[in-house]
Order: C-alpha cells, then sequence, then structure tokens
C-alpha cells in the first residue's frame, strides 16, 4: 500500500504549484489541507461543517484570510457577496473552488473586486459590474444551461463580456460526451458541420464521444454550447429568471472571449489549444448571429498588464503576477 504523501510533498511535486503558484505568500502549510494524494491536490483547509451553506461560509473566511487579511471595505464586501454567487451554479461549486489551481477560484480571484468605484478595463472598454455562473437557455427549458463563467458589462460602454475562463485545465485532451441535441439542432449542427475534419466521434444511444485531435476537447464543446446559448441571448430567450440579473441596458453591444492562464512550462499545451481555438474561430466566423463579437483568446497575464493597479496585493503574489 502506497504511503500517503505528506502536505509538503505535494507542493514539492506538483508541477503548477512549485513552478506557477508562490503559495507561501499567502498560506503556511498549516493553512492547507490534502485533497487528494493520487492528483497531488491541495487547498484551503477549512472547517466545512455539515450544511452546504456552513460549508460555503468556512470556505469563505479560510480564502479572505489568505487573500484579504485585514480589510474590511468595499472590496471584502463585494468578496463576501459575490462568493455567495460564484459557488451556487450548477455542480459541487464550493468544493470547486477550493483547489489551490482551480479555475474557480482562480477567475473569482481576478474578478469579483468589477463595481462602479472600481471599474476594470479590457481592450479599452471600462467595466464597472460582474456576475459569476451566468445561465444561457441552450435548447429547451429541460435542458441544461450554458453557465457562462464571468459576465463583465459596462454601463459606459453599454457593453456586455462574457467570459470562458481556465487556469490548467488545457493541458488535459480528454474524449467528451456531447448530447446529439447539438447535431441535431441549429447553430450547432453547423457549427459541427464545420469542424468536422477536427475530431473524431464515436456514437451512442443519446449522444456522441467526441475528441478534437490536437487539443482541449472540453473547451472546444464548451465554446459551441456558449455561442448556442449567446445565440439565444441576443434574440431574448433567456433561461429561467437570468435576465433579471443583469443591469439594465438597451441593446448592449455582445462581447464572447476565452480567457486562460498561461502557466510556466507548459507553453506547448497552451500554443496547442490557443491554435485550436483559433481555427474554430475562424472555420465558424460568419456562422454564428452577427451580434456576437468572438474576441481572440487572451491571457490572465494580458488583463493583469491592462490593470496592473486593480488586484488585491496578496492575489498578485499568490499567481507570480507581480
Amino acid at each position: 500500500m502506497a504511503k500517503e504523501k505528506t502536505i509538503q510533498q505535494i507542493l514539492t511535486e506538483n508541477d503548477i504549484y512549485r513552478r506557477c503558484l508562490n503559495i507561501a505568500s499567502c498560506a503556511s502549510e498549516s493553512d492547507l489541507m490534502k485533497r487528494s494524494d493520487s492528483t497531488l491536490s491541495l487547498g484551503f483547509k477549512a472547517d466545512e461543517g455539515k450544511t452546504d451553506r456552513e460549508k460555503e461560509e468556512a470556505l469563505r473566511k479560510a480564502l479572505m484570510n489568505a487573500f484579504l487579511p485585514n480589510e474590511n471595505g468595499d472590496t471584502a464586501n463585494a468578496f463576501k457577496r459575490l462568493f455567495h454567487e460564484a459557488v451556487n451554479g450548477k455542480g459541487n461549486e464550493v468544493r470547486k473552488m477550493n483547489a489551490l489551481h482551480s479555475s474557480s477560484l482562480c477567475s473569482f480571484l481576478f474578478f469579483f473586486g468589477v463595481r462602479p468605484q472600481h471599474t476594470m478595463t479590457i481592450d479599452g472598454i471600462e467595466y464597472d459590474n460582474v456576475l459569476f455562473e451566468y445561465e444561457n437557455r441552450v435548447f429547451s427549458k429541460s435542458r441544461g444551461p450554458s453557465s457562462m463563467d464571468v459576465v463583465l458589462t459596462s454601463s459606459k460602454d453599454n457593453a456586455i463580456l462574457f467570459l470562458e475562463c481556465k487556469f490548467s485545465e488545457y493541458l488535459i485532451n480528454q474524449c467528451q460526451e456531447v448530447a446529439k441535441a447539438y447535431f441535431e439542432n441549429q447553430p450547432s449542427k453547423t457549427f459541427y458541420e464545420a469542424l468536422d475534419d477536427l475530431y473524431t466521434k464515436c456514437d451512442f444511444d443519446n449522444s456522441y464521444h467526441i475528441r478534437f485531435h490536437d487539443a482541449y476537447s472540453q473547451g472546444i464543446k464548451q465554446i459551441i454550447s456558449h455561442l448556442v446559448g449567446l445565440t439565444n441571448f441576443v434574440n431574448g430567450v433567456f433561461y429561467g429568471t437570468q435576465k433579471s440579473r443583469l443591469p439594465n441596458m438597451d441593446s448592449p453591444k455582445v462581447f464572447f472571449r476565452e480567457v486562460l492562464f498561461k502557466l510556466e512550462g507548459h507553453e506547448e499545451q497552451f500554443k496547442a489549444y490557443k491554435d485550436l481555438s483559433e481555427t474554430v474561430a475562424t472555420r465558424l466566423n460568419g456562422k454564428y448571429d452577427s451580434r456576437i463579437t468572438w474576441l481572440p483568446l487572451m491571457t490572465y497575464q494580458d488583463i493583469f498588464k491592462q490593470n496592473k493597479a486593480f488586484l488585491p496585493a496578496n492575489v498578485k503574489a499568490f499567481y507570480r503576477l507581480q
């Protein structure tokens, strides 16, 4: 039987923890807990409690202690208000958030501070409001939605930016299950047909299993789902009560973009997915609603360069952005 690894061993053996994160900047070993020996995964130690709300509150406090120590102002209030929103989407979001390499954690820490008094500028547009886990309708009320990681809105520029965010997911390319509805209904049928030489497909009862040849398949699957959801969005078809979450905007410009964290030592995988995403964007150009503007893939590092004073000090240190 394999001997359990210590937290120090995981910190040393996990390449992302060792090379891409400065964990010591905001946490000691005593602040951490093991999530998995097999995947070399660590999270922040939190007294999880019995109910989902108790688990959520314990993790929120642990993260605030790590990233906003001694902060009691507007930034702390925004963190408290938006954390509940970020971890109450589909799936076990609290557990997903509590991993040092979590995409959910990275996107939350980067964007939770966006508000009218603390705006973020991306490519010349000033964003003053943020939503997490915004859901767009896909095919019907009974089917699950397309859940967007982050949505930024700009009252000044009358714009809304939908962001699909990734941290380390693009390092692995696994086969994806895709409902047959995506191959039978428009506009996704056209999307997959335009890409059919880029992936292999196996037929199952109610779905296909697909794998893009060159890079991270789940990323492309999610892009197609988002484009379907955004098509409904620009046509005024919303999922449940999601419309009420948005500020009042009159025919806003609608942007979609992927944001990836560029991981040191994994440049080859990053380039492979970036190239695939760009190929997909070229193939699908003109095949989705013209009211949707699909912007080029961007890195978290790019966003930081445009907003160097925006992030809390511990967040910048943790992601080695200083």
